[in-house]
């Protein structure tokens, strides 16, 4: 897994910091409070680098609030209230995947694992919706 995060620079700017967790070794829910307590944090997103860190992805990504990507999901496998869940998220799947459409409902679908990358990074420059009335 992969966790994006900016930081607001002395200058005004803001930088782009990445880290590689291992889910085995590492304190997930640590690194990212760390993260989001630091005086200097902006925004934080989480990225799935295998299938079997969708749903802890998805699962972090909804408690704290973050946008997040998930990588060749299975529909049926994810928990479907966290997926409907208000978050920006990038869905990485194969070409012609019998449910592209239903994960087209839920976030961005995209094909290309580079292009996935770069769309997940650009979640944390993401701007939320005015308010609909709900």
């Amino acid at each position: 897994m992969k966790i994006f995060n900016t930081i607001r620079l002395a200058t005004g700017e803001t930088e782009i910091q990445q880290f590689q967790v291992d889910q085995t070794t590492d304190n997930i829910q640590m690194q990212i409070e760390h993260l989001q307590q630091a005086s200097d944090h902006d925004e934080t997103v989480l990225m799935a680098e295998y299938a079997a860190e969708n749903n802890l992805v998805l699962d972090y990504a909804v408690k704290y609030w973050l946008g997040y990507g998930l990588y060749h999901p299975e529909f049926a496998q994810l928990d479907q209230k966290n997926l409907q869940a208000r978050s920006p998220k990038i869905i990485l799947l194969k070409p012609n995947h019998p449910a592209t459409e239903t994960f087209a409902h839920v976030g961005r679908v995209v094909f290309d694992l580079d292009e996935y990358q770069h769309q997940v990074e650009q979640l944390l420059h993401w701007v939320p919706p005015l308010g609909d009335g709900d």
